[in-house]
């Protein structure tokens, strides 16, 4: 299901990330086993990064884990899909200094295409601009991470200004494995041509980062 990340895999994502990564497993990891991680984290520095390969907001506990958190000045880096952002909105904003909203399309209709449903592309976007709307300072940072595949490299632009309408604070350009895919160098021509389009929508509050290095690099991605 591509529109909660899964099955997709980027290089860049974790590459300058200087804190613990607690990434979870939502069926298989107990409440527990991860509320205990909350007394071991402050033993390593002062933050981690909250992840899975599924969802991290999926997991029962995760609301008692980012509450645990912020009692105990851990700041949290959420990396999510977005769709349960409402559910711990309240425990999000007292913990997490930077939330990650992975999308791979700007369109409901795309997004229904790939296992989600309109109801819940819409919900997502609600679920940020509430995030943007509660902050009382500039905590915490809004990402889009948009997860670029052949399938909807030219998305990469639209899904930039729609970060840049609702407030959002940085959106990444990642570009991700996907089984089956392949780049071919006229897709890759007209993608470079949509990114730069979308770089220059760059201001001093909304910053793009473009992790797209070079042809090669994203060619390399390619997965038969």
């Amino acid at each position: 299901m591509l529109h909660s990340g899964a099955g997709l895999q980027s290089r860049n994502f974790f590459l300058n990330l200087k804190a613990p990564i607690v990434c979870i497993d939502s069926e298989k990891i107990s409440e527990e086993v991860l509320l205990g991680l909350v007394d071991t984290i402050p033993q390593i520095g002062n933050s981690c990064c909250y992840t899975s390969q599924d969802e991290s907001l999926n997991h029962p506990a995760s609301g008692s884990f980012l509450r645990e958190c912020g009692e105990k000045n851990v700041n949290v880096g959420l990396v999510t899909n977005g769709v349960l952002i409402d559910k711990y909105l309240d425990e999000i904003m007292t913990s997490c200094s930077w939330v990650s909203v992975g999308i791979i399309t700007s369109s409901a209709s795309k997004y229904a295409e790939n296992g989600g449903s309109a109801i819940e592309f819409y919900k997502i976007f609600n679920n940020i601009k509430s995030l943007v709307r509660r902050r009382t300072s500039e905590f915490p940072r809004v990402i889009l991470s948009f997860y670029m595949i052949p399938d909807n490299c030219t998305d990469v632009y639209d899904c930039a200004k729609i970060g840049k309408d609702i407030g959002v604070d940085f959106f990444n350009i990642l570009p991700c494995l996907k089984k089956g895919s392949v780049w071919y160098p006229e897709m890759l021509s007209k993608t470079f041509k949509t990114i730069d389009r979308a770089v220059r929508l760059s201001t001093n509050n909304y910053k793009i980062y473009n992790f797209v290095i070079n042809f090669n690099e994203v060619v390399s991605l390619s997965v038969v």
